[in-house]
């Protein structure tokens, strides 16, 4: 529980002088899924005070916040996720972007205090180190707004390392990375190689979809598109005819060649309802 902690408080922290790049730019060559949820976007929402309760219900916000001089947690921008193709949880990073470093490392060791545990904080290899012991919790500082950390081994440093390598990206994902779109909510882009984990995963929402970018928009309603490319025409025809369930009943497909896309929207009453599901489902 110890590295948690200390993986979020040190995830809230920025690090050198460079400005923010491109969030595409920053992941390993071999990303196949990106997805970023905008956090300032959220708090702009009416939707914001049950989002934030259900946060400080499963993850230690408030400890932090009770520790640290300054608050961190308030100033995050946004939390990205980069997932290779293979998709092995060991193998995801998580960026976030938010407060300087010297905050975030303030609060580390403010927080270490508290808990009476020893933590030191060291630059090893070209990776960020805060260390008890023998042991360490890695992290990459990439520019002065962006953090990435491996939250399925805060102990390793393999997936970190692999940022500093060269992106060779996969064509189809960098096609759909190109229509990112990071002034929304949400936002995704992927590409799914055949017989990829990522593509099992895919499937199972009965779209079998090669690749593709989205985004969604939570204010009063919500608003959110698709756009899928499938792999020949008559699969994309037959996705574009596909009906669906609650809410997603009012999706409307428009169909062009290999790619269909798909729009949603919904009222006010609706959007409500969405949003007390979604936290219903992570309690």
């Amino acid at each position: 529980m110890r590295w948690l902690v200390i993986g979020v408080v040190a995830a809230i922290g920025c690090s050198k002088a460079r400005e923010p790049g491109p969030i595409g730019e920053q992941v390993p060559g071999d990303t196949a899924l990106l997805a970023t949820l905008s956090i300032e976007r959220l708090r702009a929402s009416e939707h914001w005070p049950k989002l934030e309760s259900a946060l400080a219900a499963k993850l230690p916000l408030a400890l932090v916040q009770r520790t640290c001089a300054t608050d961190p947690v308030r100033a995050i921008q946004s939390i990205t996720l980069a997932l290779p193709a293979d998709a092995p949880t060991d193998r995801a990073l998580v960026l976030v972007r938010g407060v300087p470093r010297d905050i975030a490392d303030s609060c580390v060791k403010s927080f270490a205090a508290a808990q009476q545990m020893m933590i030191t904080i060291s630059d090893e290899g070209g990776l960020a180190a805060y260390r008890e012991g023998d042991e360490a919790m890695y992290a990459a500082w990439l520019d002065a707004r962006t953090v990435a950390f491996a939250p399925g081994d805060l102990l390793a440093k393999e997936r970190l390392l692999a940022l500093a390598k060269p992106a060779q990206r996969d064509p189809a994902f960098a096609d759909a990375l190109a229509q990112f779109r990071k002034d929304r909510t949400f936002a995704v882009a992927f590409a799914a190689p055949a017989q990829s984990q990522l593509a099992s995963i895919i499937a199972q929402s009965g779209l079998e979809v090669q690749s593709g970018h989205g985004w969604i928009e939570l204010g009063t309603t919500l608003r959110a598109e698709l756009t899928g490319r499938f792999a020949t025409v008559e699969a994309a025809a037959a996705a574009a005819k596909q009906t669906f369930q609650g809410p997603l009943a009012k999706l409307k497909a428009t169909h062009r060649d290999r790619e269909v896309v798909f729009a949603l929207e919904l009222d006010a009453a609706e959007t409500a309802q969405v949003v007390d599901q979604v936290l219903s489902l992570a309690r």
